[in-house]
């Protein structure tokens, strides 16, 4: 009868540490999808500003600026990805990329990230 207490309470122990595990692990794909949601909003929203400007800049004849706003924006989504490419090992994402521009990422791999480099952007000044 002692052994088949200890058994029982270990199967119960085991249901309970299952259950929480369990528990913890979809609070935690909750959390995980809300920063993913959060973080995909947040860039849904950086782009429609930038939009926003390179529309206005374009509509008050300042193509310039536009082209000027457009390269910076290009050249920090490079720092950005080379960043992620050089200082990790996300193969996936590689294999992403060599297989829709084999350039960019043999030019991401060599690409010197400086955060600290200083651009200017001229402004419309009709903005």
């Amino acid at each position: 009868m002692k052994i088949f207490r200890i058994g029982l309470l270990s199967l119960v122990g085991f249901v309970a540490a299952f259950l929480i595990f369990s528990y913890g692990v979809l609070k935690g794909r909750d959390g995980l999808e809300f920063s993913l949601e959060n973080t995909q909003g947040e860039l849904a929203f950086h782009h429609f500003n930038n939009y926003s400007r390179l529309i206005e800049d374009i509509g008050n004849g300042c193509a310039e600026s536009a082209i000027e706003k457009l390269e910076f924006y290009i050249y920090v989504q490079k720092m950005l990805m080379a960043e992620i490419i050089q200082d990790s090992d996300f193969k996936n994402l590689k294999v992403y990329i060599q297989l829709r521009d084999s350039h960019l990422l043999d030019n991401l791999m060599s690409l010197e990230v400086d955060w600290d480099r200083s651009l200017i952007l001229h402004g419309c000044p009709k903005n």
